[in-house]
């Protein structure tokens, strides 16, 4: 069954362009992720600001690894490193599991910004 987990920043503590906030999950997730939506709730957020879903247990591995300041859906396919003559083939990928708390890390924002991330997927 697919399911939805939303998590959101909370507001950025910090000084406009280095504000900084960071949000984990409740309970671990076994769970192969498809995709994440990215939600800047902010009036005007900037346009650098960095943000990075990720394991939050040592060696803390990113799902996602962003930069921007626009709402937009991210598809989780890790590129397949198969070959075929050289070249990768395409439309072929990994599946992006993960069995960790998930943590956001949002960096180089401006104080009060908020981010949520909604990801999109089904426990294995």
């Amino acid at each position: 069954m697919i399911r939805t987990l939303t998590l959101s920043s909370g507001a950025c503590a910090g000084s406009d362009g280095s504000a900084t906030a960071t949000a984990r999950t409740t309970a671990p997730i076994s769970a192969v992720i498809y995709s994440v939506y990215i939600d800047y709730q902010a009036t005007s957020p900037r346009v650098g600001t960095v943000g990075t879903i990720r394991g939050a247990i040592a060696p803390k591995v990113p799902v996602l690894a962003y930069t921007g300041n626009a709402d937009v859906w991210k598809r989780l396919m890790h590129p397949a490193s198969s070959t075929v003559d050289g070249a990768a083939i395409a439309n072929q990928g990994a599946l992006c599991v993960c069995c960790d708390y998930l943590e956001l890390v949002v960096t180089l924002a401006n104080a009060g910004d908020v981010v949520a991330v909604t990801l999109l997927y089904e426990v294995v």
